[in-house]
């Protein structure tokens, strides 16, 4: 699964940012991103709630039910809740986050919590 982090975040697009500002929206389960003529962004998601949940955080516009467009002002990224006042965006992070290793990660966590439960339910049997 790919996900697209947006940085580097300020309120106002004329704004000088000394520092690495703050960070923007994470938009899961991306298929893929298409740029065309260097002006237009897509980006289209493996779902249609991806889709919706991405347009919720960003206010972009559907090209269909699973695409958005991203909003540009200059060379930034405009994305924002609906009615919440604009913010803009330096930094886009696009990475594959491993589906296999998340699975991994949480059968651990599930085994611990299993050893732990087993623990305590001994732990009881032995007072009563």
């Amino acid at each position: 699964m790919m996900e697209i982090r947006l940085a580097h975040g300020r309120n106002d697009p004329n704004e000088e940012v000394d520092s690495w500002g703050f960070q923007g929206p994470t938009l899961l389960n991306v298929d893929s991103m298409q740029q065309m003529y260097g002006e237009t962004y897509t980006v289209k998601f493996l779902t249609n709630a991806a889709a919706h949940v991405a347009q919720e955080l960003t206010s972009w516009e559907s090209w269909d039910s699973q695409t958005l467009q991203m909003t540009r002002c200059g060379n930034l990224i405009e994305a924002h809740q609906f009615g919440q006042p604009r913010r803009f965006y330096a930094d886009m992070l696009i990475f594959h986050r491993n589906a296999l290793a998340e699975v991994a990660n949480a059968a651990t966590h599930v085994r611990r919590a299993s050893q732990a439960l087993n623990l305590a339910i001994h732990s009881l049997q032995r007072k009563f």
